[in-house]
């Protein structure tokens, strides 16, 4: 086998090699636009989900929500302990949640 046969070997080797390389920074180029991309998407349906929470939020009137509660004759439980005392403890007589004062917000 000549010198010239060995050279060839090896250029077409390290072509290969080479070509193969690229095609899988191409391929990890394209899984990483894929993970923005639904990073994007995940973000933006965060941001509808809570735009939605707060819609609700502002529309919500918890003396209509207890009334509609009492005539439905439901007996609903609190999903988290502790959250019936905090609930009335946020609450009027009238069923209007009180404003916090400066010192009792709680941090985001």
């Amino acid at each position: 086998m000549g010198i010239f046969t060995k050279s060839l070997a090896i250029i077409t080797f390290a072509t290969v090699i080479a070509v193969l390389l690229l095609g899988f920074r191409q391929q990890r180029l394209a899984t990483m636009h894929e993970m923005a991309r639904l990073h994007s998407k995940m973000n933006q349906s965060r941001q509808t989900m809570w735009d939605m929470q707060v819609r609700i939020a502002d529309r919500l009137d918890p003396a209509r929500l207890t009334q509609a509660v009492d005539r439905a004759k439901l007996r609903l439980e609190p999903s988290t302990p502790g959250a019936a005392e905090a609930v009335q403890a946020a609450t009027d007589a009238h069923g209007n949640i009180r404003n916090r004062s400066p010192a009792t917000k709680v941090a985001d």
